[in-house]
């Protein structure tokens, strides 16, 4: 298991994912920014049933999600929420961010379930 935020875990990231079977009538993309060394975008495109997990930027994201690498892997290490990251103004947020709470259920599902590749 690749241990920070690489080419190798979005890749493990993106295998695990495509096991998973979501609702069918969810379309919802976001992509994550990481800024500093090295700089990183991957998305998750929830959409057609299928969780699929790509690196670089989507065609049509609704949200990105944009910090610096420290942030988001203390986040993904689970040392730092992303809420409290969003309060402190070390994460910014841009789109559709009704969608997001929208969707904020079956979002937390996917991350459940791809916890263990995190």
């Amino acid at each position: 298991m690749a241990t920070s935020i690489s080419a190798d875990w979005i890749e493990e990231l993106a295998a695990r994912a495509a096991t998973l079977e979501i609702d069918a009538s969810l379309s919802f993309v976001v992509e994550q920014r990481i800024t500093g060394e090295p700089e990183a975008t991957w998305h998750i495109d929830l959409s057609e049933g299928r969780v699929r997990i790509g690196s670089g930027p989507h065609r049509a994201p609704v949200l990105t999600l944009t910090t610096d690498r420290a942030i988001a892997e203390a986040i993904r290490a689970g040392e730092l929420s992303a809420q409290r990251a969003f309060l402190d103004g070390d994460l910014r947020i841009g789109g559709d961010i009704a969608r997001l709470l929208e969707h904020r259920d079956a979002l937390d599902e996917v991350a459940r379930l791809l916890g263990a590749a995190t």
